[in-house]
């Protein structure tokens, strides 16, 4: 049987996620019970394992339910934990970062690439860029776990007045209203103390330490879409990352 929430543009896992979260968070499944097994969730969603492993691993991160070998998953809290957890293993798993968060804008004005307080690659005669400042926030949480300052290139802007309203990549959303097609981001996560100007809105004390996440967005042409930047205070925000060998195909 299908589900119109798989006939959207994210994948298939996180939108089983997402349904399964929501059974959580209603009490269909009930905190201290066991979810269906991966063979019944196959069978009611019309779904591979690997998806359904892919979005138990999804709710386990966001410490929804813990997996226990020759017992099944069970449900261990009916709301998000306050410290976020991201697995990135490709560019898809960034829906999971928009998806189960929330951004609330604090300002958006169009600024020159001169006045940003990241480095910027030219996009044209005017550098222009569109820039979004917001925080982030998981489920009904008062306390933010992020900071935001998204740059799109000016020439994409059209997509401004979405920002905050949709829980869409931004990118994606570029990509949707200008037919682009991401298809590298270039990323740096680096150990920062939080600005001086950024304690307060995120209710931390001077000098803490912090997560800062830099990332370029590109199209096949190496365009430059959207430049952004996530500063995370340290105990609020688990980065993993699933890393895998290549072997060599040995010819016989």
């Amino acid at each position: 049987m299908g589900f119109t929430p798989f006939e959207s543009a994210q994948p298939r896992y996180l939108a089983l996620a997402e349904l399964l979260s929501e059974g959580i968070r209603s009490g269909q499944y009930a905190v201290g019970t066991l979810l269906p097994t991966e063979a019944e969730l196959c069978d009611t969603y019309d779904v591979s394992r690997h998806t359904v492993r892919e979005a138990i691993r999804k709710l386990r991160d966001l410490g929804l339910v813990s997996r226990h070998q020759g017992v099944g998953t069970r449900v261990e809290n009916k709301d998000i934990s306050g410290r976020f957890v991201l697995s990135l293993g490709s560019i898809p798993d960034i829906w999971q970062y928009v998806q189960n968060t929330r951004l609330e804008p604090l300002r958006k004005k169009l600024i020159k690439a001169a006045d940003a307080e990241i480095p910027l690659p030219p996009v044209g005669n005017d550098e222009q860029w569109f820039l979004t400042e917001g925080l982030r926030y998981v489920g009904d949480q008062e306390l933010p776990i992020s900071h935001s300052a998204i740059h799109i290139n000016a020439a994409f802007r059209g997509i401004a007045e979405q920002i905050g309203q949709k829980q869409v990549p931004i990118f994606s959303m570029i990509e949707r209203r200008y037919g682009l097609k991401v298809v590298a981001i270039k990323q740096e996560i680096s150990a920062i103390i939080i600005p001086a100007r950024l304690t307060k809105p995120l209710k931390v004390k001077p000098d803490f330490p912090a997560l800062s996440i830099l990332r370029q967005y590109m199209t096949a042409d190496g365009v430059i879409v959207e430049v952004g930047r996530t500063i995370t205070p340290a105990d609020r925000f688990t980065y993993s990352m699933d890393l895998r060998f290549e072997y060599p195909t040995v010819n016989r």
